[in-house]
């Protein structure tokens, strides 16, 4: 994929490129920081060490958590968690969590209190002017209460960025002062790719579903606040996801005019649509 900070030719920078795959080709360092239950002892791991046996030798039969979700655009915006008892796991009592469509490495949301905050890393974001794009999948369907995916900003400034949630057999997108400003009438649990972008260039705000455009919104810039994150908002538990998560990328302006490239580069790797 390769798009990072470095590149002038684009109007917009990364915020942050979260995978379990390698995405910039100035980035060969670990992708996660993993946390052993058993012993609270932490190693950093990169993709091959994911999946050629390195990850689950280190979890000796116990949990591995993501303690933290290194950025791989180059700003440095690691996303951590402090807390051990709401670290997701990507083992679980030695077995190595997958993508259950593609046998690709994911990070599991249990439901309950996993949450990695982005707040933190990320905290300047203008949602007039954001992209993003999440692969992950849920565990159920018909969800009720809902289970949030990845959300950019909560209810502080009315700069909702839900994208997406999964709420009473739909697929839910949220933007600035609309909670569910585009129902998709699908839910399930299969691998999916999750798009939204705003920006000056498209002219409004759109959402995406597997590449393919779901609806539009009026653009009006506001600024991020309160708690969000990946496998939940507002807190830990509130909207808590039971899913998986394998890649999160956010960057600050419109990629419209390389959404097709950069979805492309996604589904080229995890063979979604």
């Amino acid at each position: 994929m390769d798009i990072h900070e470095n590149n002038t030719d684009y109007e917009f920078k990364t915020y942050g490129m979260y995978s379990l795959r390698y995405l910039n080709r100035e980035y060969n360092g670990d992708v996660i920081l993993g946390y052993r239950d058993s012993t609270g002892v932490t190693q950093g791991f990169t993709p091959t060490e994911i999946v050629d046996g390195t990850l689950t030798t280190f979890a000796n039969g116990d949990h591995v958590r993501v303690k933290t979700w290194y950025d791989q655009s180059g700003n440095g915006n690691d996303a951590t968690q402090t807390s051990r008892f709401n670290m997701p796991p990507i083992v679980i009592s030695g077995s190595l969590m997958t993508l259950g469509s593609t046998g690709l490495p994911a990070v599991d949301f249990d439901g309950t209190n996993d949450f990695i905050p982005l707040n933190s890393a990320l905290p300047d974001i203008d949602t007039g002017n954001c992209s993003s794009f999440c692969v992950g999948e849920y565990d159920g369907t018909n969800l009720n209460p809902a289970e949030m995916m990845l959300s950019l900003g909560w209810t502080n400034n009315a700069a909702r960025w839900y994208a997406p949630f999964n709420f009473n057999d739909e697929f839910i997108f949220g933007y600035n002062s609309t909670w569910n400003e585009q129902t998709i009438d699908q839910n399930d649990t299969d691998t999916h790719l999750f798009t939204a972008i705003a920006g000056t260039d498209q002219g409004n705000w759109r959402c995406f579903l597997d590449g393919t455009q779901q609806g539009t919104a009026t653009r009006s810039s506001r600024a991020s606040g309160g708690t969000y994150g990946i496998g939940g908002a507002d807190n830990v538990s509130n909207y808590a996801l039971n899913g998986r998560v394998t890649e999160v990328l956010v960057f600050d302006g419109d990629c419209s005019t390389l959404r097709t490239a950069i979805e492309k580069n996604i589904n080229d790797y995890y063979n979604i649509f």
